[in-house]
């Protein structure tokens, strides 16, 4: 678990899983590497779990892992996604005698980014039974769905064939916009009115004011608003989530006894101010640390024939007159 979450800068919490399960000597993963002796963080931890832990969300930047349940969904990975979906479960359509097929999905991101949204593309997700493919009950459904805690979970109908199947074989094809970090950025108090650009995010760092009661620095985050895109929307919030605080000579980091707040903004933008009170001794040769969230990214999510159980239909208590033996 330790060299899982130092090789790929994910925090893991496994507090909730037995200690007995945690002394278990490690099982050898070698097949996952590719050429270079590399494997990705879901390729390693989709391998580990079955039968060892469950996959929970997200909890202050940690990946939550818990005692060892059940596994009835199917799990997958592509970039920074696991993938759950399933069991598909009949239920009847209301005011038809057809049957439909409800596969749940639930997505959780790496614990390093900060996922937005999901969005299908093309197909979105598509199922097919014995090879032959279902009819979605919701065709035109292409909505975007936000994420909480590190997870998006979303719900897809299919009309059932014939005959109920023992189980599907389920495609997806998504488009996942996450900010893939936090970027970090140092100036010094002589740097008043200068701006730094990383990856579409550019920060200005606009003054350090020290008076008898205290210090207050101001700061202005931007993104590139030629992204466009969701992202951009007006309830997105992820802009906000910037901090300020400072580093003084010998390294000690001072947290804000005023937390930064927005005194103005706009559409891709933010002017953020912090207050802090450092002693008298710790004001020379400060540095001003402004943090903020990366410019949001896209990435195609797709996966391919991944088989889903099907839960068989209850059994008819009270069938109809037609049906009923001689």
């Amino acid at each position: 678990m330790k060299a899982i979450a130092e090789g790929t800068g994910n925090r893991l919490d496994w507090s909730a899983i037995p200690a007995a399960m945690l002394a278990e000597p490690a099982p050898d993963l070698s097949a996952l590497a590719d050429d270079d002796g590399a494997a990705t963080f879901w390729e390693v931890l989709n391998a580990l779990s079955p039968g060892r832990f469950a996959v929970g969300d997200v909890q202050d930047h940690s990946l939550i892992l818990l005692p060892a349940a059940d596994q009835t969904a199917a799990a997958t990975a592509d970039g920074v996604l696991r993938i759950e979906v399933g069991p598909a479960t009949p239920r009847p359509r209301f005011g038809s005698d057809e049957t439909l097929l409800r596969l749940p999905v639930r997505m959780i991101a790496e614990p390093r980014v900060q996922p937005l949204a999901i969005l299908p593309r093309g197909g979105g997700l598509t199922a097919s039974a014995a090879g032959t493919a279902l009819t979605s009950f919701t065709p035109a459904a292409s909505r975007e769905v936000s994420f909480a805690n590190g997870t998006a979970t979303f719900e897809v109908d299919f009309f059932a064939p014939p005959a109920a199947p023992a189980a599907l074989t389920v495609d997806g094809t998504f488009e996942i916009t996450f900010i893939p970090g936090r970027r970090t950025f140092v100036f010094e108090p002589t740097d008043a009115g200068q701006s730094r650009t990383v990856d579409g995010l550019t920060v200005r760092f606009e003054d350090l004011k020290q008076t008898a009661d205290g210090v207050t620095a101001s700061a202005a985050v931007l993104y590139d608003a030629d992204g466009g895109g969701l992202a951009f929307e007006s309830y997105r919030t992820w802009r906000y989530d910037a901090a300020v605080r400072l580093r003084t000579a010998n390294g000690t980091r001072l947290e804000p006894t005023v937390p930064p707040r927005i005194v103005s903004e706009g559409a891709a933008a933010i002017a953020v101010k912090a207050g802090f009170a450092p002693a008298l001794d710790e004001r020379a040769a400060m540095r001003v640390e402004i943090i903020a969230p990366a410019a949001p990214e896209t990435a195609a999510v797709r996966w391919k024939n991944l088989p889903v159980e099907a839960v068989p239909p209850p059994l008819d208590a009270n069938p109809k007159p037609s049906e009923k033996a001689p």
